[in-house]
């Protein structure tokens, strides 16, 4: 029941919610590229990657001087769990707009290595585009 409660205050937080359903969508992120996408700031991003990993939410492996993140495989319980709260949560506006976010920088193919230059250039652009059309 305690690892229920944790759960729930982790993904009760709209910040941590966008963070997991962006590395569900990606599959595979940078601690840099989640902080671009989504525009957080570092400490905050390091912070909520922190809860999300002392939960099993998100695991972590680091790679040269980057630190990845992506979902690991669940028990079938936390996925009974997850799955209905995460497909009603991709539906909201703001989740849309991180995963068009994550789609441009993808596809113009930008990596953590450069990912400020996307920052600097793209996302604006894109930014303004999105809040244009809605």
């Amino acid at each position: 029941m305690e690892k229920l409660v944790d759960l729930l205050k982790v993904v009760g937080d709209e910040k941590r919610l966008r963070i997991l359903l962006l590395v569900r969508k990606a599959g595979d992120l940078c601690s840099c590229e989640i902080e671009s996408i989504l525009g957080l700031h570092q400490s905050n991003t390091s912070r909520h990657l922190q809860k999300l990993r002392q939960t099993g939410l998100v695991e972590h492996y680091k790679k040269a001087q980057w630190v990845h993140y992506r979902i690991p495989n669940f028990s079938q319980e936390i996925k009974m769990f997850l799955e209905p709260l995460l497909s009603v949560a991709a539906e909201q506006a703001e989740h849309q707009t991180d995963q068009m976010l994550l789609a441009d920088y993808r596809k113009k193919g930008f990596t953590c290595q450069t990912v400020e230059k996307w920052v600097a250039f793209e996302r604006p652009k894109l930014a303004r585009y999105i809040s244009q059309q809605a």
